[in-house]
Order: C-alpha cells, then structure tokens, then sequence
C-alpha cells in the first residue's frame, strides 16, 4: 500500500526503514483514532 510520505521526500528518503515503519504506524493509529472521534 503506497501512502503519501508524512515528511518532505528529501527527508524521507534519508529515514532508517525502522523509523519509517514506527511513524507509519503512528499515522495509521491516529488516522484510526480520528475516524473513531468523526462517528
């Protein structure tokens, strides 16, 4: 599943893959956090 970076690419690009996989699932967790405060 290809997402939209939560950080400039330059930025990105240069992020440990381990730290790419904890902010993914940070964003993951809010994004369902805040379609649970919406309903």
């Amino acid at each position: 599943m290809e997402t939209q970076s939560p950080l400039p690419s330059d930025i990105w690009d240069r992020t440990p893959p381990e730290a790419r996989a904890y902010i993914e699932a940070l964003v993951a967790r809010v994004d369902a956090l805040e379609a649970m405060v919406k309903d």
